[in-house]
């Protein structure tokens, strides 16, 4: 935004863009749908799969997640195991926002939200669920060493996420170094109807969260494009940031690189292409 000459708070662009992100919105829809009314797409040929698993058993039984749950025939599951940490996190979140905020001489909750250190109180949260989530699963006699392998194999699976977003991040500064948003906004900016930009937009987005599988990578490489583009044209900047927004989710949904479509195939114990087909 400061590049681009854009004024005012981020987070409440962020805020405004949210209700604008119809396709994300459309998918919450749909799995309401899905999951209370037996909404299916059997009319739709494309969503059929192309080939018939020859047993249930999915793709990821060999993973080090799956093949060391020793423990789970002694310990039941419990909905309170992932219900507590759960309302513990968005909780302590919620409250060191609004600390870090009022550390800021904010005058108000709503002023102490929008100015609160995002990036300190997720860390110090997410590090504090961590410690009680492990003293949750301790008193249960859930042996340590088990607790410290399901650690390690869950960060396991989340060091692609990160190398991708640091990949995209990269990327990033290199194309800002480059000048490559005043570049394409001044290409583009004056032949490009302001209605156009956030259908343009999300389409760019859509392929490009396909074919890396991050959400957070397309959103960290479209984004400068994006406002450059609004800025120029004189586009909805609400609209277009939530195009953004619905282009890289996208990926989340139908890319086989994604790390919500494999991590939820890991969760279903099915394969990551029957997930996406």
């Amino acid at each position: 935004m400061t590049q681009v000459g854009l004024a005012g708070n981020p987070y409440r662009i962020y805020l405004s863009a949210i209700p604008l992100n119809f396709y994300s919105i459309s998918m919450l829809g749909i799995s309401i749908l899905a999951i209370f009314y037996s909404f299916q797409f059997s009319w739709l040929r494309l969503a059929q799969p192309a080939y018939k698993p020859e047993s249930a058993a999915g793709d990821h039984d060999s993973h080090e997640a799956h093949g060391e749950c020793h423990y789970q025939g002694k310990v039941p599951p419990r909905v309170a195991n992932l219900l507590l940490p759960l309302a513990f996190l968005l909780a302590l979140i919620t409250y060191l926002f609004w600390w870090t905020g009022q550390a800021k001489r904010a005058t108000s909750v709503v002023e102490a939200l929008l100015s609160a250190d995002y990036e300190k109180a997720i860390f110090v949260a997410t590090f504090a669920t961590l410690v009680a989530t492990t003293l949750l699963y301790v008193l249960q006699k859930i042996p340590m060493k088990e607790l410290q392998s399901y650690f390690l194999s869950g960060g396991t699976e989340m060091l692609p996420p990160i190398v991708i977003l640091l990949l995209a991040w990269a990327i990033t500064g290199v194309t800002q170094q480059l000048g490559f948003s005043t570049f394409i906004g001044g290409l583009l900016g004056n032949a490009l109807p302001p209605q156009l930009v956030p259908v343009i937009v999300f389409a760019l987005g859509g392929l490009a969260s396909y074919f890396m599988g991050s959400s957070w990578g397309t959103w960290a490489l479209v984004m400068p494009l994006a406002l450059s583009l609004s800025v120029t044209t004189g586009a909805n900047v609400p609209l277009t940031v939530g195009a953004v927004l619905a282009g890289g989710s996208i990926g989340d949904n139908l890319s086989p690189l994604g790390e919500t479509p494999v991590l939820t195939s890991a969760i279903m114990d099915i394969p990551v292409t029957g997930h996406v087909s």
